[in-house]
């Protein structure tokens, strides 16, 4: 999250995802990359929504397997907390729940 004008900003995915999914695949992460993660960063708090085998489905866009989804959900979580990110789980249930998880979560720590 971001905060621009006193109003958060989410982004859905960031270069340490790619990060998280060069080392995954064993692909080269530049230098470059990582001088970038480490001198532009994001809101100290990551809110991660973890995989959720209920309700994951593949299709044309989402390909991997469940054991993927999961390999790739532990790397991403490892590169975040190894850049320093506090690492915030919302709960598995309902769209408003969760914006309501998220939001009160903003809210309780930024007063």
């Amino acid at each position: 999250m971001h905060t621009s004008n006193n109003k958060p900003v989410f982004f859905d995915r960031g270069l340490l995802d790619s990060i998280g999914y060069a080392e995954l695949i064993e692909s080269e992460i530049s230098e470059y990359m990582i001088l970038y993660a480490e001198h532009w960063s994001f809101n100290p708090v990551v809110f991660i929504l973890p995989p959720w085998q209920e309700i994951y489905k593949t299709d044309e866009e989402r390909k991997q397997d469940w054991n993927e989804v999961m390999l790739t959900h532990t790397t991403i979580l490892k590169t975040y907390q190894s850049y320093g990110y506090q690492i915030v789980e919302v709960p598995k249930v309902d769209v408003k729940s969760r914006v309501d998880f998220v939001l009160k979560f903003i809210r309780e720590n930024n007063s």
